[in-house]
């Protein structure tokens, strides 16, 4: 088959030249010589350019001049930050750009960790109901990507997601870091339950001590329910030690009746060899006699 070569179409030609010159070198040579030009074939001719450049000429990303807060409140300035397949590689002052990798001038831009909304409700709708069972998360979009994309460009990475619903106990917070998912979208969950969300909500003072009062009557039914369990956690383990002594009770007790009847059973044969020997004592008492 002729082979082809979609990404330089001069390869072939320069291979066969190669070939042709491996008739003076030794059996092994020529073989090792040989696996490398088909490597080179299979690498240049079987791919294509852009799976090629992904590959092996990954460019890397440079933002050059950038300013770095440091953890003690100064400033690092005029550094480079270095960028290869979306993740930091290095940065500083002495980041050197690797070859070929592209520059992007950014003098006197902060670059700063990402930020965290600790109150968001990024995608969520208000729901009519809720409970302490609700979690934000069930209702975070996570393909709202235009409204995801806003977040992200103004430096927030991460989220706490509040439930929005109906005053009381709303439902459960949960941490959410706005990275791409590998099935598509955006929003990773961290933690699920970060806090429980209490709303008075918006009304007359009346209306919120009411909504108050429902949400202190919650926590009690909690509590009671929490008491309940705990009673009834005792409450087996104390019936199931119980139940093992009850056991072990009457194990014991049939043990020692059938130690008692083979005690019985074993006298009754003891009286039994006794009679036995009488009789035959008083037999031969009375042959004697008879002689």
């Amino acid at each position: 088959m002729k082979p082809s070569c979609r990404y330089c179409p001069h390869e072939v030609l320069r291979v066969k030249v190669a070939t042709g010159r491996l008739a003076g070198l030794s059996a092994s040579m020529r073989s090792l010589t040989l696996a490398a030009i088909s490597a080179l074939v299979l690498l240049i001719g079987g791919w294509g350019p852009d799976t090629l450049q992904a590959q092996i000429f990954e460019r890397a990303l440079v933002l050059e001049g950038v300013h770095l807060p440091a953890p003690d409140g100064t400033v690092m300035k005029n550094a480079n930050i270095i960028l290869r397949g979306g993740r930091i590689t290095e940065m500083g002052p002495d980041a050197d750009a690797p070859l070929m990798s592209r520059k992007l001038k950014v003098e006197g831009l902060f670059a700063t960790a990402g930020m965290t909304d600790l109150y968001s409700t990024l995608t969520l709708d208000a729901v009519n109901s809720a409970s302490a069972v609700h979690s934000a998360w069930d209702g975070f979009d996570r393909y709202d990507s235009e409204r995801i994309m806003q977040v992200l460009s103004i430096g927030v990475t991460r989220i706490h997601l509040v439930p929005v619903g109906a005053g009381g106990i709303v439902g459960r917070v949960c941490s959410v870091s706005l990275g791409a998912r590998e099935g598509g979208g955006h929003g990773i969950l961290d933690a699920e339950d970060v806090a429980l969300c209490i709303d008075l909500d918006t009304g007359t003072p009346l209306q919120k001590i009411r909504t108050f009062e429902k949400v202190r009557e919650a926590f009690r039914a909690a509590e009671r329910r929490r008491d309940a369990a705990d009673d009834y956690s005792s409450d087996l383990e104390k019936y199931i030690e119980e139940l093992a002594e009850a056991a072990k009770k009457k194990a014991d007790s049939e043990g020692k009746e059938e130690k008692g009847d083979d005690k019985k059973a074993d006298d009754q044969d003891d009286n039994d060899d006794n009679d036995d020997k009488d009789d035959e004592d008083d037999k031969d008492d009375k042959d004697d006699k008879e002689k």
